[in-house]
């Protein structure tokens, strides 16, 4: 339950929110009480940070899930939380869902990039474009962006390979 409920510093409405501490959301009412919880573990996402990071919440009661975690996924479940389609591909940290149902978010492989260290592997950050049934319709990768420009400087081996460390899509 809320602890504190000051109205006049509220916005009105339910709030949709996602605990960062399992694969879950919910729909709570300005009381604090829980009205609706989704709930879903993607089965390809190595145990451990399985967690909800970023949500989007359909008006028909369907949720969108980025599940953080070793390989990162997306997942669309119903109101029941059933899923509706799933995929593992590396999916971190942000989404964005279009007027048009598209879905973009930031996606991200380990790989060896000769150009940074020819020997260990980076995470290599990309934009990744998504039809609203979550086929790939196109991948942009942030490292080949900042290539040949003024930040290129900022491209080097960071502690466990984490070259950008992108958080944030807009």
């Amino acid at each position: 339950p809320v602890r504190v409920h000051v109205a006049d510093e509220m916005q009105p409405g339910m709030t949709f929110y996602t605990s960062g501490h399992a694969p879950k959301a919910f729909l709570i009412a300005p009381d604090g009480r829980a009205l609706h919880e989704w709930n879903y573990f993607l089965p390809s996402v190595a145990e451990g940070r399985r967690f909800w990071r970023r949500m989007h919440l359909y008006p028909n009661g369907d949720a969108l899930a980025l599940v953080e975690g070793a390989g990162g996924g997306i997942a669309q479940v119903d109101g029941d939380s059933t899923e509706l389609w799933a995929r593992t591909n590396g999916a971190h940290h942000d989404l964005q869902v279009m007027p048009d149902g598209s879905i973009f978010l930031l996606t991200r492989t380990l790989e060896v990039d000769a150009e940074l260290d020819p020997k260990r592997p980076i995470h290599h950050d990309r934009v990744t474009h998504l039809t609203a049934d979550g086929d790939t319709i196109q991948e942009w990768s942030l490292i080949e962006a900042l290539r040949g420009t003024p930040w290129a400087s900022q491209l080097v081996f960071r502690k466990r390979g984490d070259v950008l460390h992108s958080n944030t899509l807009e």
